[in-house]
């Protein structure tokens, strides 16, 4: 290490060979040692033995300029400050190798910075940091990490041998991770995809069919979008022998369609060749006998059924089938479908054959049938006894409970039956001395039409006539009429109708006569003839 002045004075041989060989290992070491050369030019290599820095001199020779560090230990060049390169070219980079002088680093524009292989741009940083890949990104790591945002807030973890996890990393509440699918079209129309998820085969041996895609899930326009409206349906697709199409879709009105894709109600499902089929099945473990619910609520913001059905197990091969109604608050059985094929409507409790117990304490009817055959005759009611033998007991009427009968409809063979309680054991204040004529001769029989059959004249009676001699006889009262039904707000009222108009007019409540009641009068009125006759034969 040596350090000199560099200049040579006049003087003699031997002085000058030894200044002269100081100048010569001075430049031979570049002017190495501990401290700095006391004379300097522009420049001139300077090395700092003491730090292991070599320094040059700037071109003013008023400073020194820091070039590069000398790992000593490791022998090692460490360079520092700034290199400056060529911009270079795709074919010809920047920083590049002398074996391979298409392969290294170049300049591709303003604060762009280019990775060149084989004279071909593989790797692009632009301005804004962005780095662009020309082929494929493989991470080999098992435990390969993708982090995205400045605080690294979700990430894209390689779960080995079976894919991707997507995760937030935030701690806070309602942080989920969310995937978008968004389309950059600018005018979406009807039946346009807006985004689409695939599954796939394709490397299955077999080809044809099997490297097909198997299912989708896929959002598709429902209409033309707008600044007011952006209806749109969920598709879910399957294959059979096929690329996957539509199975099943969900509308942007939340109506669920199985086998359709326009289903007509909230659950739409349609048999593809086949039945319409639902299925509800129990959980649990095999054997439990967890029921199966259908439930119905009466609002949007109600949160009980107002009706519900439950199948359950009456048996272990057996099941029955209840249908409760919400009434008041309570949610109660109505009926009830029984495994041995009974029909039990008001009433759990079987009391033999199907049953109907319906406890009403207004004028409503217990059970109604309609027919609405347009033309011919129409049965209402089919009483069948299948064995055709004696007299069978087809309708049983009862009074203050099951068990007091009062009247039956019955027949056998050849005949039918109307017929009514006269047990002696159930009256009382029996009288048989009265007076039938007189009352007899004030009905008025009479021959009339009714208005809806204007063509077939009968005989019978006007019931209010008949009401003040037999009252027995007359069920109703005269004139009787139907509440007239108003529309009132919350109804859905026509265009041609306000609040306060007509909805449903009064209708007549027709009073009924059972002729049958008359008998016992004609029977006494001809005993009293009879007896008066034979007074005047015996006279």
């Amino acid at each position: 290490m040596s350090q000199n002045d560099l200049v040579i004075a006049n003087q003699g041989f031997p002085a000058f060979r030894s200044d002269l060989n100081s100048a010569l290992q001075a430049l031979a070491t570049n002017n190495s040692g501990t401290s700095a050369p006391s004379t300097t030019y522009a420049n001139m290599w300077w090395y700092d033995s003491a730090n292991n820095l070599l320094y040059i001199r700037n071109e003013d020779n008023d400073a020194w300029i820091k070039f590069a560090e000398l790992d000593q230990t490791n022998d090692k060049f460490v360079l520092s400050g700034t290199l400056q390169l060529d911009d270079g070219t795709v074919s010809a980079p920047a920083l590049t190798f002398n074996s391979d002088t298409n392969l290294g680093i170049y300049r591709g524009g303003t604060d762009i910075l280019k990775f060149a292989t084989a004279g071909t741009d593989a790797v692009t940083i632009d301005a804004s940091q962005n780095a662009i890949f020309a082929n494929d990104v493989q991470l080999k790591s098992d435990a390969s990490v993708l982090s995205f945002g400045s605080d690294l807030d979700v990430t894209v973890t390689h779960d080995a041998d079976d894919g991707l996890v997507f995760k937030s990393t935030a701690t806070g509440d309602d942080n989920p991770f969310l995937l978008t699918l968004q389309t950059g079209e600018t005018d979406l129309a009807a039946d346009d995809v807006i985004g689409k998820i695939q599954f796939q085969a394709p490397d299955e041996g077999t080809g044809t069919d099997a490297i097909l895609v198997s299912g989708a899930i896929q959002a598709v326009a429902e209409g033309d979008h707008s600044s007011s409206s952006n209806s749109t349906r969920l598709e879910f697709m399957t294959g059979a022998s096929e690329a996957a199409t539509t199975k099943a879709s969900l509308t942007s009105g939340g109506r669920l369609g199985v086998g359709t894709t326009s289903p007509d109600g909230g659950i739409h499902v349609k048999g593809n060749g086949e039945h319409g089929i639902i299925n509800i099945q129990p959980g649990g473990t095999s054997g439990s006998s967890n029921n199966n619910y259908l439930r119905f609520l009466q609002s949007n913001t109600d949160t009980n059924p107002g009706i519900e059905l439950e199948a359950g197990a009456s048996a272990s091969t057996s099941m029955e089938l209840a249908v409760k109604c919400r009434n008041s608050g309570s949610l109660n059985t109505h009926s009830t479908f029984k495994a041995s094929g009974q029909l039990f409507i008001g009433t759990t409790s079987d009391l033999g054959g199907h049953t109907i117990q319906q406890k009403r304490t207004d004028a409503g009817g217990c059970l109604y049938l309609e027919c609405n055959a347009s033309s011919g005759s129409q049965s209402f009611l089919d009483i069948v006894n299948a064995a055709n033998t004696g007299t069978s007991q087809g309708v049983r009427f009862h009074t203050n409970g099951f068990g007091n009968i009062r009247g039956t409809i019955s027949w056998d063979n050849s005949s039918t039956s109307y017929n009514t309680s006269s047990d002696y054991r159930l009256k009382e204040n029996v009288v048989t001395d009265w007076n039938a004529t007189t009352r007899l001769k004030q009905l008025k029989p009479c021959r009339f039409n009714f208005i809806s059959d204007a063509d077939k004249t009968v005989d019978g009676f006007l019931a209010h006539e008949v009401s003040s001699i037999v009252p027995e006889a007359i069920v109703g009262e005269k004139d009787a009429v139907t509440d007239e039904v108003l529309y009132v707000n919350g109804d859905e009222i026509p265009e041609d109708k306000k609040v306060g108009d007509v909805k449903e007019a009064s209708k007549i409540i027709p009073q009924q006569i059972d002729q049958s009641k008359l008998v016992p009068l004609l029977v006494k009125t001809i005993q009293e003839l009879e007896a008066r006759i034979t007074t005047l034969e015996s006279g």
